[in-house]
């Protein structure tokens, strides 16, 4: 894969990108290609874009996008969140323009990723902002994600980090029957309320009536250890994704 880093998808007023609002692109060598937008964990808090095994979350001859996004310390909530949203708009015309048209645009990601790739799924809001719909979605991924309000987002409005909280910066609060298919993954000894919170988005999607969704809980991994495979193309987690991605309409109900 070719790599084209640090391109701008959100620029004010004609100068330079909006604080971190960069994004690489890992492109295949063909004319097109499925392709997914990624964001990467770290509690809204630190983390970045890239790394050495970003290619092994796509399957062979994917393009793949991987946004920074701006943490609380850059920015207040939900700052985060519109990056987000607009990365995810910006994406597929990125992609084409650098000569791989994209076909199918999923979107997904880790942890605070997760969360931040549910609520552009889910809420349709955001998307709206950038002229851009859900609806274009084949997929979302979240992998350990947070489904109730984010504990970051809790303390910033007085709440302990602790203190379960659902209101409209939650996934859970936009459940709806025609999002596109979702695949949840999670440890079994993740982060406290995290396969709760999971398994909860599930049962509120058929509810609902949603069809294409299912949560798949990882044995022996806590919340550090979900990641960890995500360089290994044989790892449980990175082949759960891979068939998720090749294959969301028969992504079994949960």
């Amino acid at each position: 894969m070719r790599r084209i880093a640090d391109l701008p998808y959100r620029l004010a007023d004609g100068s330079p990108s909006v604080g971190r609002c960069l994004a690489d692109l890992y492109l295949p060598d063909a004319s097109e290609a499925d392709c997914l937008v990624w964001f990467y964990g770290g509690g809204l808090t630190e983390g970045g874009k890239g790394g050495p095994g970003a290619p092994i979350l796509v399957p062979p001859g994917w393009s793949l996008v991987c946004p920074d996004y701006r943490l609380l310390s850059h920015a207040p909530f939900p700052a985060c969140i519109e990056d987000a949203a607009a990365s995810l708009a910006w994406a597929a015309g990125a992609v084409e323009a650098h000569g791989v048209r994209c076909r199918r645009l999923f979107v997904g990601g880790i942890s605070a990723g997760a969360y931040l790739a549910a609520m552009v799924t889910l809420d349709r809001s955001w998307l709206a902002a950038y002229g851009a719909t859900p609806d274009r979605l084949a997929g979302c991924f979240p992998l350990s994600g947070q489904m109730s309000s984010h504990f970051a987002y809790r303390a910033t409005i007085g709440h302990r980090p602790d203190q379960p909280l659902i209101d409209r910066h939650a996934p859970l609060w936009h459940v709806r029957g025609d999002a596109p298919p979702l695949l949840l993954v999670v440890g079994d000894s993740d982060m406290p309320c995290r396969l709760e919170e999971n398994r909860y988005l599930i049962a509120a999607l058929r509810e609902v009536g949603h069809r294409q969704h299912s949560c798949h809980v990882i044995a022996g991994r806590d919340h550090g250890a979900m990641g960890n495979g995500l360089s290994d193309a044989a790892d449980p987690v990175t082949r759960l994704m891979h068939r998720f991605l090749v294959r969301p309409e028969q992504n079994p109900a949960a």
